[in-house]
This record gives C-alpha cells, structure tokens and sequence, in this order.
C-alpha cells in the first residue's frame, strides 16, 4: 500500500505512475487518512493495525512519523 500525507488527487495520480495497471498497489492512504496536529500532516503507523517489525516506511522526511 501507498500512505501519503499528498490529497487524495495527487495521490491518485501518482498510482496511475506507479501501478498504471492497478496490480501492485492495492490501497492508498492519503491526507484524509494523516493525523493533523498544529496544521501539519503526519502517518500514525499504529492506525494500520499491521505488525511494524514487518513494515518498510519509505519516506522523504522522519517527520512524517513522529509516533513511531
């Protein structure tokens, strides 16, 4: 799955980039699904309800996850 801080429209796009043909990428996670604190978006990994010692976060920025 994708999980962005990006709105939903421009995570849309991105997909149709990445998994043009919709078999990779099942689920995307967008602003909509962030935490917003002091208006700043962020990921909460513990919302996923997936175990984190199996889960590969990819991102530009540590400050996308400060609860981890």
């Amino acid at each position: 799955f994708i999980y962005t801080t990006a709105k939903k429209d421009y995570a849309k796009k991105l997909l149709e980039v990445l998994d043009p043909k919709k078999k990779l990428i099942r689920l995307c996670l967008s602003q909509q699904d962030c935490v917003c604190s002091q208006g700043c978006y962020w990921k909460d990994l513990t919302q996923l309800g997936r175990d984190l010692a199996r889960t590969v976060a990819l991102d530009h920025t540590m400050q996308g996850f400060p609860a981890q």
